[in-house]
């Protein structure tokens, strides 16, 4: 009897041993090659326990294999929870801490970035922390201190966030939507714009000024009429600016300018200069600069701007047009309203609005 029970318990043992591992096969895949004796070692307990009438065991057997699923799904939900974890600290880890507030290897990272730091060893990467670490507390130390306005503060960093986050998109933006295609299209399209009038003078120069009294501008009057007799007496331009223009530079080259620009100097110059004919000089031509006698040297030219020199204006023009645009998208995105109901600024004396009379030109002053 004693052998029967002895035999009938060691088989069960045999039988849990084989169910445990057979069900661990299952739990765990990189084990599913289970061996042919746990499997029938499996199946031979379950055939010795069905034979018995001890129900009890057989609650055992299977509370035990209910448990041993248990376990293994846990373990592989806490496996996969791990990884997730591993992967989440892969890609930013806490490497330092000041006060409640956790510093990240991302936001260090941005920061050298935003600094554009090259770092070359650890040794400074340390310095670096360091420093920047130091700096958080400083900062939190003077907020806690609550001496400085923190509306204030808050005002001015919701300024900067507006000023950084506008600034950083049209940078971006204007890159690629004005190129260097659309500047050349631009300037084909355009090109009678980018087209001057040029023409080479020479002038006599009798100084003038704001102050200058009644009997100051007669004299000087007297002095360009007298230059002008010599021209007409048939003296040469260059000998008479030499010894009486008083723009000196000019006058050393015998009154020659060089070439100007029509609209460059004051209109009344500019349009004298452009009407005359080469070689004929003019009558005496007041201007803010004083009395001037001009003379053609070669007749006026249209001369079209090289791309090279004009580039730069329209490149300016093409981002402002492109920048008006897209800030007018933009804006039609984001509901914007405004409702102050009387509110003025506090210690500011706001003079209340006069009222527009109707059909009135916006922003015209009423009596």
């Amino acid at each position: 009897m004693n052998k029967i029970c002895y035999r009938q318990v060691e088989t069960l043992e045999d039988s849990k041993i084989g169910a445990i591992h057979y069900i661990k096969s299952l739990t765990n895949p990189g084990s599913r090659a289970t061996s042919w004796g746990t499997h029938h070692s499996y199946a031979q307990g379950l055939k010795t326990m069905s034979g018995h009438a001890n129900s009890s065991l057989l609650r055992l057997f299977f509370t035990l294999t209910t448990l041993i699923c248990l376990v293994g799904c846990s373990d592989k939900k806490s496996s996969s929870t791990q990884t997730s974890q591993n992967k989440h600290t892969e890609d930013s880890v806490v490497i330092a801490k000041v006060g409640d507030r956790d510093i990240t290897s991302s936001e260090f990272d941005a920061y050298l970035r935003f600094k554009r730091i090259k770092v070359r060893d650890e040794a400074q990467l340390d310095e670096l922390l360091e420093k920047f670490v130091e700096r958080e507390a400083l900062a939190q130390a003077v907020q806690k201190a609550d001496t400085l306005d923190q509306n204030a503060i808050e005002a001015e960093l919701a300024e900067q966030r507006r000023e950084l986050l506008i600034s950083r998109y049209f940078d971006t933006h204007l890159r690629t939507s004005v190129t260097r295609e659309g500047i050349d299209r631009y300037y084909v399209e355009h090109v009678e714009d980018y087209s001057v009038r040029r023409v080479k003078v020479a002038h006599i120069l009798v100084r003038l000024n704001k102050k200058s009294s009644a009997e100051e501008k007669k004299a000087q009057r007297n002095k360009i009429e007298k230059a002008h007799t010599l021209l007409q007496s048939g003296t040469p331009f260059e000998e008479v600016a030499r010894t009486l223009s008083e723009d000196r530079v000019s006058a050393n080259r015998g009154g020659d300018m060089g070439y100007i620009k029509e609209g460059a100097i004051a209109p009344r110059f500019s349009k004298v200069a452009f009407s005359l004919k080469e070689g004929q000089f003019s009558e005496p031509v007041e201007t803010g600069f004083g009395f001037h006698i001009i003379k053609t040297l070669e007749p006026p030219k249209t001369q079209k701007q090289p791309l090279e020199t004009v580039e730069g204006d329209i490149r300016y023009k093409l981002r402002g047009e492109a920048k008006k645009a897209e800030t007018l998208r933009l804006l039609k995105n984001v509901t914007h309203t405004m409702n102050r109901d009387g509110w003025t600024p506090k210690d500011q004396p706001v003079r209340a609005q006069t009222a527009v009379k109707e059909g009135a030109p916006k922003g015209a002053k009423q009596p």
